[in-house]
Formats: structure tokens, C-alpha cells, sequence
């Protein structure tokens, strides 16, 4: 009895505000020595990348959206008890030429400083995250995070944390560079196609292949995000957000392709009556399989293994 008091005395309640290229995400978990126990998760779209990344300036609509998503979660995180907040930025803020604008934007309605992290930060703070309360029994892993700007990998050798890096490869980033019609033609779907697997194939595979070749069979392929969260429900036909479900689940090459083919063939109405697609997903969803089925396939990697902790599992276990 007196052991359950003083793990309870010892729980401490957090919250982090995850400022991305396409949503804003909440996380409020009570941490104890060994333990992340979440107790709300959220998260409003509203795509601050768009159009940013070519231009290098965040744009006044998805600044004022996210300015006001950000002040929700903060004051609903301290209506929850969090006595520590973090806010952090990601792809589309920190490659933004007016980011410190916002920061000072954040800063007014919150009173708090909004970290912008790198994308090697991003990276490690994934790695952190999904393997926080996971054990892999000493198997290499190649831990994936694909985001609406850009893409983090890293790679894991008994634990130790051995490459990490972000590339800019992302669902929201590839939306604005291919528009496509409604529904996409074939034309359009293999022009996507082939540009992502040159990108990983120039970029991404000359980074990874010696640890392929090191690790072999006994490499596990880990993905965490939004993207293939989303892929996760549609195969178990989940609308409901369901931790217990998703986490570690197994997902094939031939079903992320078999998924990719089939989106890629619908409308948009049609992609918004999917279960487990939410409705304001079903436009940037097809880029962001994309990019999974081009990783799957330049690097020969038959499964990949769903985690539903990572970048906000990270902050909250390193700051």
C-alpha cells in the first residue's frame, strides 16, 4: 500500500502542444520514474505548411488557425492539471523566414516560448519516444517518422540510438507540389510515384544501405505518425482511436501498396467515407502512402510495425 501511494505521489502531469505542417497536436500524460500513462490525445488540423514551403513565409491564414489551436490546447492542458507545458515546432516553422514572427505570436497568447526543433532533435526525440516503454529484445530497428514536411529515420543498434536524420520529403509538402485532379489520373499517380522513389533512392538509400546490409533480416521496420496511425485504422476499420489495437501492429508491403493503388483511384468524397480515414485527412493521405510504399520499396522491406509513441512521447521523456 505505501508503494502505491509514493508512485502516485511521484506522477507527475505534462502536456505537449506539437506544432506540425498539418495539425496541432495535444498530448497530456502523467509521468512517473519508468512510466508515460496518457491521458488525452488530440489533434486539430490546420495546415500551416500550405504554401509555405516554396515561399519560405508562413501564410496569415494558417498562422491565425494554428495561433488559435495552440491557445486551446494550452488552456485546455492547464484545465487538465498540467503543471508542465511544452510547445514545440517542426518542419514548416523552423523553415520559415517569418518563424520568429510566429514564435512571438505564440508567445502572446500563451506566455510560453515555442521550441523550434531540428530535424536531427525530431529525429532523436521520435527514436526516444517510440522506444520509451518498448522493447525490442536487442533487435536492430529503422524507425520511421513521416510528417506533412518533412520525413525523420533513424536507426537503432541494442537500444543506442547509431543515425539519425530528417529529409524534406512530406504528405502536406508533396501535396503542393503535385496537383492533382479529383480523382487522380494514372498519369498523375506515377508521376508522384516516380519522383518520391528517386528521392529516396538518391537521397535516403545511399544513407541507410550499409545498415541493410549490416542488420539483414533481423532489421524491424517501425513507423510512428499520423500517416501510418491512419493506415492502421483502416485496416482494423477503426474510427475510434484505440492505443491497445494499434500498437506494434503488423502491416504488410502488399497492403500498403494495395491501399496506395486503391485511394490513389478514388474521389475525394469517395476517400472521406473510408473508416478510420478522419475526412479532413483524405486529401494529404495519398501522398503520405506514397512516400511509405517508395520507402518500403527502394528499401526491400517487407513489413512495417505500427508505434503510436513518438516524437511527443520523446519531449516529454528529455525535457
Amino acid at each position: 500500500m505505501q508503494g502505491d501511494v509514493a508512485e502516485k505521489e511521484n506522477l507527475v502531469r505534462k502536456a505537449v502542444i506539437d506544432v506540425g505542417t498539418n495539425s496541432v497536436k495535444l498530448l497530456v500524460a502523467d509521468l512517473s520514474d519508468h512510466h508515460i500513462t496518457p491521458i488525452k490525445e488530440c489533434a486539430i488540423q490546420t495546415r500551416i505548411g500550405n504554401n509555405a514551403f516554396n515561399s519560405k513565409t508562413l501564410q496569415n491564414d494558417g498562422i491565425a488557425r494554428t495561433l488559435e489551436a495552440i491557445e486551446f490546447f494550452y488552456q485546455y492542458s492547464r484545465m487538465l492539471g498540467s503543471k508542465d507545458i511544452k510547445i514545440i515546432g517542426t518542419s514548416a516553422i523552423r523553415e520559415a523566414a517569418n518563424r520568429d514572427e510566429f514564435a512571438l505570436k505564440v508567445k502572446e497568447k500563451t506566455s510560453l516560448d515555442i521550441q523550434i526543433i531540428s530535424g536531427e532533435e525530431e529525429a532523436e526525440l521520435a527514436y526516444i519516444g517510440v522506444v520509451s516503454e518498448t522493447s525490442f529484445e536487442n533487435a536492430p530497428v529503422l524507425i520511421t517518422e513521416v510528417g506533412g514536411g518533412s520525413t525523420q529515420f533513424i536507426v537503432g543498434d541494442k537500444l543506442n540510438l547509431v543515425f539519425k536524420k530528417s529529409y524534406k520529403i512530406g504528405g502536406v509538402r508533396l501535396m503542393n507540389m503535385f496537383h492533382v485532379s479529383d480523382p487522380p489520373s494514372n498519369e498523375e499517380f506515377l508521376k508522384c510515384k516516380n519522383a518520391i522513389e528517386n528521392e529516396i533512392t538518391s537521397h535516403i538509400y545511399p544513407d541507410i544501405q550499409d545498415f541493410l546490409k549490416k542488420y539483414g533480416e533481423s532489421l524491424k521496420f517501425i513507423a510512428t505518425g499520423g500517416t501510418i496511425t491512419i493506415v492502421g485504422k483502416i485496416k482494423l476499420q477503426m474510427d475510434e482511436y484505440d492505443r491497445e489495437k494499434l500498437d506494434g501492429l503488423e502491416i504488410k508491403f502488399e497492403e500498403i501498396c494495395e491501399l496506395t493503388e486503391k485511394l490513389w483511384r478514388m474521389t475525394l468524397k469517395e476517400r472521406q467515407s473510408i473508416p478510420g480515414l478522419p475526412a479532413d485527412r483524405a486529401d494529404v493521405i495519398i501522398f503520405g502512402l506514397l512516400i511509405f510504399m517508395g520507402i518500403m520499396s527502394v528499401l526491400k522491406l517487407k513489413s512495417v510495425y505500427l508505434s503510436t509513441r513518438g516524437l511527443r512521447f520523446g519531449v516529454l521523456k528529455k525535457f
